[in-house]
């Protein structure tokens, strides 16, 4: 076994399993024996997250000789508006990726190569073309080290000459199964984040990607989205995760595979992958690891101009505001006798690779829209017709059956619920009288919250704030619109009647006799005159 290439793969993900096959393909051609290992092999990667592939990455899959798993086929991807983009595959399906990496990893694990769930923490040349990797405090001396992950291990990873590319944070969380789940993958953009919702077999997944993404972030586009169109909004998350893709381009001092070199982090491009990996390999076994440094380098000149301009369009999309935009994509959506539409939405999307024509109608149509954005009134949506209950927002259970139980003693009517995005859904189809919202609550907290109904239609309902925290002082420039703000522990009492005396501000019926509020001490002596 002296002659044996010893290979240490890092990130043990889609990847990383493609990289190993290769090498063992290349290694049985050639009649050579090679020691692989695949660090970072844990054994969960957090709530199912999908992975979405075309025909070519399915066909590359099978012929690895695994059963994929099931997934749903998917029909395209479509945008806040509808519109669907016109350079996509002609097939896509959405696959659960545990279950995926899973089968992976068995499969070349059979055929000899090694699992190691360790994390890397540094890579360093030891002469003689030799390399050692250093994994939780061990180290262990190979032949060659390819990095085939995402930018969290190269991150981590201290490299001599190395720069990984810029990351982008992703957000995934797994959704209930809605009645009607769409057969596409919807992109929502938002600012600097776009949410990706991916339709599994048993469910579906939530994905917020962007640079500043953060689960808190993606609860808040949940909402927004759920505000905008109740049927959109299947539930709560739950099971979250957060990890890195790259973006760009890196500076490979060793070779690099996948997102760890600044490919394409979607799964589409899976076959490309397999490529790159059959050309590592043979350079590895044939003429050693300075060879494959050189293939990474070459792919590297042809990512930097693509990363430039995709900067350059997100650049100056990001000059105009939210309200142009959307305006411009409903534009070019309804122009039905445009040339162009399919094109023009790119643009405005923000893609690279598109002509001077496209990009010029893109343009000006874009100028067009924030003109008429922002000389046109601002027209405040419908009032909404509210309810009779109230609704309670906690994520105690004790305490919230205790608050409802003085409620419907008082002869209110109310409704409990565990998180925000419930509330809201149920109140986008019937308004309730008000909302007691506590503000430590899970994936949004409380303020934010507030804040995205006021933006909303259900504006005009009172909110009642309930926390341990204090209240802003009257004077304080961020205090927010509430009709009050209670303190735990609550006085019940004092609580009961400033919710019935908002209730019968709104005219609302009554549940019972109680909900009129209690006359104060100045109010009987002014009956008394």
């Amino acid at each position: 076994m002296s002659d044996a290439l010893r290979v240490a793969i890092v990130g043990a993900g889609p990847a990383g399993c493609l990289m190993a096959a290769a090498l063992l393909d290349a290694a049985r051609l050639r009649r050579r024996s090679v020691e692989i290992r695949l660090f970072g092999a844990r054994p969960s990667w957090g709530p199912g997250r999908p992975l979405v592939l075309d025909d070519a990455s399915v066909a590359t899959l099978t012929s690895t000789g695994i059963p994929l798993p099931p997934g749903q086929r998917l029909g395209g991807i479509l945008t806040v508006h509808g519109a669907q983009a016109a350079d996509l595959p002609a097939g896509l399906r959405a696959l659960p990726r545990d279950r995926l990496v899973a089968l992976l990893r068995s499969a070349v694990h059979a055929r000899g190569a090694l699992l190691d769930e360790r994390r890397v923490t540094g890579v360093a040349p030891l002469g003689d073309d030799r390399w050692v990797v250093r994994a939780d405090g061990g180290s262990l001396p190979v032949d060659a080290v390819v990095l085939a992950c995402g930018a969290g291990a190269p991150l981590a990873t201290r490299v001599p000459g190395h720069r990984p590319p810029p990351a982008a944070r992703v957000v995934a969380a797994r959704l209930p199964s809605p009645p009607r789940p769409p057969p596409h993958l919807q992109r929502l953009p938002r600012g600097p984040d776009d949410l990706w919702l991916v339709p599994l077999r048993d469910g579906m997944a939530a994905l917020l990607v962007g640079p500043t993404a953060h689960p808190r972030d993606l609860g808040l586009a949940l909402l927004e989205l759920g505000l905008g169109d109740p049927a959109a909004l299947p539930g709560p998350p739950d099971h979250p995760s957060c990890h890195w893709v790259a973006e760009g381009w890196a500076r490979p001092a060793i070779p690099c595979l996948g997102n760890a070199l600044g490919g394409d982090p979607s799964g589409t491009s899976l076959s490309d992958t397999a490529r790159q990996a059959a050309r590592i390999a043979s350079a590895l076994l044939d003429r050693g690891m300075e060879t494959a440094l050189e293939l990474c380098r070459d792919e590297v000149h042809q990512l930097r101009p693509a990363w430039r301009r995709q900067c350059r369009a997100r650049a100056r999309l990001r000059r105009f505001p939210e309200r142009a935009r959307e305006r411009a994509l409903a534009e070019a959506a309804r122009r039905r006798r445009d040339r162009l539409p399919g094109t023009v939405q790119r643009a405005l999307a923000g893609e690279p690779g598109l002509g001077l024509l496209q990009v010029l109608a893109a343009f000006l149509l874009l100028v067009w829209a924030w003109v008429r954005t922002a000389f046109a009134p601002r027209r405040s949506p419908p009032a909404l017709r509210p309810g009779g209950e109230i609704f309670v927002v906690d994520d105690d259970p004790v305490q919230t059956e205790g608050l409802c139980a003085h409620l419907r003693q008082k002869g209110l009517r109310c409704r409990a619920y565990p998180d925000v995005l419930r509330a809201v859904q149920a109140a986008a189809a019937s308004p309730p009288a008000a909302f007691v919202l506590d503000l430590a609550l899970p994936w949004i907290d409380g303020l934010q919250a507030l804040e995205v109904l006021r933006r909303s239609g259900l504006r005009e309902i009172p909110v009642f704030i309930v926390s341990a925290l204090p209240a802003p002082a009257a004077g304080a420039a961020h205090r927010p619109p509430v009709q009050a703000w209670f303190e735990k522990p609550l006085d019940l009492a004092e609580f009961g009647r400033s919710l019935a005396l908002a209730a019968s501000v709104r005219n609302l019926a009554p549940a019972g006799p109680a909900l009129a509020p209690e006359p104060s001490g100045a109010d009987r002596l002014a009956d008394d005159r």
